[in-house]
């Protein structure tokens, strides 16, 4: 007999029957027993092509090799295909991923599933900076935001800033600040105030350092100005004289930082500010407010743009004083003869006052024009009711001088006599004759006669007074002596 089947190479897997036919023989009966030919799966392996990607990328379309197809069979006469598929995503890390493959299924093949390697590159992190925040004289804040680690998980990052760089690189200034993606910020504590700066945000990863873009900052600035200095005011009246003024209407004068704002203070209250020029110099005009008599202090604080005050200047220190005693126009302080009495003031014992004799009748050191006769507690030059004195004049009944040009005792002097500008005073030799006689009497007599032998000086002797006051008063008499 001859066995057969009707399957062929391409019959898929299973069993099929074994016939036997055509067998005789003169010896034997044949019986015929089909046999069963078994086909069993062929061995398919799919392998997944290995891939590579920079970070950041989607993954690329996964491909898949096959060994083991028969005859012109394919990967498309499989029943379920394979489906390449890989945990990585645009977002991991550098580093290498499978790509595995699952859901393969056909009645022909036991498929063998192989799997094979994404390979993920690093690229340079990327980093942005942000507004510099938290501005003072001394320090800042910088912020920054790695956005992205280039695949890296252990980017370093932080800051690098400068003053005179306008790129700033790891080679100036330097902050770090850890490593690790998103936002970012660091203090800054040792800045120079008054100073602008360029800071950018910087990361560093195998790639190299890349860096954000630059923002520009100024510190604040806290430094106070130069205490500001008065030099002078308007008009001290007296050449030389920077103590004492007349001018009660005061322009002040003065230096300080350029263009600050200065307050000037008058007995320590502010009385206006005034804006100093590019050269270092201000005018303060207070000419609208009259002032006072009396003892004045001026300062004044020096304000910047970033309203830093600087300490008080020192004390400028004056007197106003317009008091002008004999009416001359020209104050006190000024004049050498403030009673305009003809006695300069260095000479006369009392300058305020005039009184040309510089009477002093009792000798007392205290000059007659400011005795207080009465005891009313008004000298008698301003007193208008000195009924009082003339009783120092009525009980003195003897007098006495010796006009020798000494300077001691040369004249005649009655206390108090100013006060009576009526008065008249006679005196009568022994013989009665009348040898002098003045009318508002300033006891400037030296013992020249008048009357008699007129111009000459009177000889050694007593001669006899009459004091008439002038006032309705009753004449006082006595004798008075004159020697030489």
């Amino acid at each position: 007999p001859i066995a057969s089947s009707t399957a062929t190479a391409n019959s898929d897997a299973g069993t099929v029957a074994i016939t036997l036919t055509g067998g005789s023989d003169n010896n034997y009966t044949i019986n015929n027993n089909n046999g069963t030919l078994t086909i069993n799966k062929a061995t398919l392996t799919a392998t997944a092509d290995d891939k590579s990607r920079i970070y950041g990328e989607a993954n690329p379309t996964f491909t898949i090799t096959y060994s083991g197809f028969k005859g012109t069979d394919s990967v498309n006469d499989l029943d379920t295909e394979p489906i390449a598929s890989s945990t990585a995503t645009a977002n991991s890390d550098a580093g290498t991923y499978d790509i595995t493959l699952t859901g393969s299924s056909d009645n022909n093949y036991t498929i063998v599933e192989v799997k094979g390697a994404l390979t993920v590159s690093s690229i340079s992190a990327e980093v942005s900076t942000n507004i510099v925040t938290n501005i003072a004289g001394l320090s800042a804040t910088f912020n920054g935001e790695l956005t992205s680690t280039g695949g890296e998980p252990t980017v370093k990052r932080g800051f690098v800033y400068s003053s005179s760089n306008a790129l700033p690189t790891v080679s100036d200034s330097k902050i770090e600040t850890g490593v690790g993606s998103g936002v970012y910020s660091s203090n800054v504590s040792t800045l120079i105030s008054e100073t602008k700066y360029y800071v950018r945000a910087y990361a560093i990863n195998s790639k190299g350092t890349t860096y954000g873009l630059v923002k520009e900052f100024a510190t604040i600035d806290i430094t106070p100005p130069t205490k500001p200095v008065i030099t002078s005011i308007s008009d001290y009246t007296c050449s030389g004289n920077t103590n004492i003024t007349a001018d009660k209407t005061l322009v002040v004068y003065g230096t300080a930082e350029a263009n600050s704002i200065v307050t000037v203070l008058l007995n320590l209250s502010p009385i206006g500010n005034v804006l100093v020029n590019s050269g270092g110099e201000w005018t303060f005009d207070y000419t609208s407010v009259s002032l006072t008599d009396g003892y004045y202090s001026l300062t004044s604080i020096s304000t910047d743009a970033a309203q830093n005050s600087s300490l008080a200047s020192d004390e400028f220190n004056f007197t106003i004083s317009t008091l002008d005693t004999d009416k001359d126009s020209n104050p006190d302080f000024c004049d050498t003869d403030d009673d305009n009495d003809g006695i300069p003031d260095t000479e006369d014992n009392s300058p305020l006052i005039p009184n040309p004799g510089q009477e002093d009748s009792d000798g007392d050191g205290i000059p007659d024009v400011e005795e207080d006769c009465d005891n009313d507690g008004i000298i008698n030059y301003y007193d208008t009711d000195s009924s009082g004195c003339s009783t120092i004049i009525s009980l003195k009944k003897s007098y006495g001088f010796s006009p020798n040009g000494d300077g001691i005792n040369d004249g005649w002097s009655i206390e108090s006599i100013d006060l009576y500008p009526n008065n008249v005073v006679s005196v009568y030799n022994r013989s009665g004759k009348l040898v002098f006689k003045e009318k508002g009497y300033k006891n400037t007599w030296t013992g020249v006669s008048n009357q008699i032998n007129g111009g000459k000086k009177l000889p050694v002797g007593p001669y006899l007074f009459i004091i008439d006051l002038g006032d309705g008063s009753k004449p006082t008499r006595g004798w008075l002596y004159i020697n030489y």
